[in-house]
């Protein structure tokens, strides 16, 4: 059963390749950065994906609707000027997942410390003057009517670089000291142009997600730790500079749902939102919390509104979404003999699962408030362009069927 089970797949991927081999035009056949002729993407894999591109933008729609009418009402902005530029976005998403799924892995590879160097670059720019300030941060680089927010890239150039970096140091990572500093060095140099940004929430999930990364990776348990001390130390060293970092540590820490002054609103009134959900929420599009009750409900705290518009349901939905994404890039891993392809397959799939847990655990009061986006479904151009890029990836290392090293 099995045998034949396999045999058709062979068949299914053959007559794949052969159908886009015949329908490719020979000038971009000369494009030797681009393949055509691989297997075809892990179909469950891309439903997954898709699934997620539709249910953030529905989600988004529902969340933009009181601060879209406010807009309206107030400067006269067109009341799905929002929207209909988020749909832009996700255009532009599917062209780039498109590119990044049919980009050879050996380009991928060759390419990732100039990509390195070039995402460092364009996040210095906002701290040196040529950054557009929004809510109190210098975080994003103005192109013309659009803006771009250039730590979202960050994430994707220190996956693709210390997933480079474990397949070529993987023993020297666990045995060398000097080695093992080395890769943190560069992703520190990179934390540091996005704090400088006023983004702290983003630097630590960088800081995080590289020693997540370097320990599935193999380096030694001690050189993490001394890493891991640093960045902790760093960090309160920040929080604790900042008065307005220490309200919020407060505000998590007394956990005071009277006080809805300052700071405390946001986060109070969105786990009153989840708390009176049940089972299937309010409805779609009929969530009284996000009109006006908390302020931007459609970018950091969009799953408050997902819980109480579609209640436990939704809850299931979402996290089931982004478990099936990690279920699949660890099928990825399995099948390939590439040990390149095996780790950036796993290393992709949670940075962005794990953005996606620690933004809900955000809103429903595990952890303080990061201002990390919800994958897919906070609003913004930057979040859903990286997010589809990422997946463009993961589909790219679905097609793999032979070992590239």
């Amino acid at each position: 059963m099995a045998s034949s089970k396999n045999s058709l797949q062979r068949t299914i991927f053959s007559r794949t390749s052969i159908k886009v081999k015949h329908s490719v035009p020979h000038w971009m056949e000369r494009i030797t950065w681009l393949d055509f002729q691989r297997g075809a993407v892990d179909i469950e894999l891309l439903i997954v994906i898709l699934s997620l591109v539709i249910f953030g933008f529905i989600m988004t729609f529902s969340g933009y609707f009181y601060f879209s009418w406010k807009e309206f009402t107030q400067k006269g902005t067109p009341i799905l000027y929002f929207i209909s530029r988020q749909a832009l976005w996700i255009g532009l998403g599917s062209i780039a997942m498109t590119i990044a799924t049919l980009i050879t892995p050996k380009t991928i590879y060759k390419l990732t410390p100039l990509f390195f160097i070039l995402v460092l670059f364009l996040n210095l720019l906002p701290s040196m003057g040529f950054g557009l300030t929004i809510r109190g941060g210098t975080r994003w680089i103005s192109l013309g009517s659009f803006s771009f927010q250039p730590s979202e890239l960050a994430k994707l150039a220190m996956v693709l670089y210390l997933a480079r970096i474990v397949h070529g140091h993987r023993e020297r990572l666990a045995s060398h000291f000097g080695n093992a500093i080395r890769p943190m060095a560069m992703v520190t140099l990179l934390g540091l142009a996005v704090y400088f940004q006023n983004d702290l929430s983003t630097s630590i999930f960088l800081f995080s997600s590289a020693l997540l990364i370097l320990f599935m990776g193999g380096m030694s348990v001690k050189y993490l730790f001394i890493q891991l001390s640093m960045m902790l130390g760093v960090a309160v060293i920040a929080i604790f500079s900042s008065p307005f970092r220490i309200e919020r540590l407060m505000i998590w820490i007394k956990g005071d749902a009277n006080d809805l002054s300052g700071n405390a609103r946001q986060a109070l009134m969105s786990l009153r939102a989840i708390r009176g959900s049940g089972i299937t929420g309010s409805g779609l599009g009929q969530g009284a919390y996000k009109l006006g009750k908390i302020s931007l409900v459609q970018s950091d705290y969009i799953f408050a509104a997902i819980v109480e518009e579609l209640g436990l349901i939704g809850i299931i939905t979402v996290i089931s979404l982004f478990l099936l994404l990690l279920v699949k890039a660890y099928h990825i891993s399995t099948k390939t003999k590439s040990q390149y392809i095996s780790f950036l397959a796993i290393s992709l799939a949670v940075i962005l699962a794990g953005q996606a847990f620690l933004n809900m655990a955000v809103v429903v009061g595990i952890f303080p408030v990061t201002g990390l986006p919800l994958p897919f479904f906070s609003a913004g151009g930057s979040n859903i362009l990286v997010s589809m890029i990422i997946s463009g990836l993961l589909l790219n290392l679905s097609r793999q069927e032979t070992s590239h090293g």
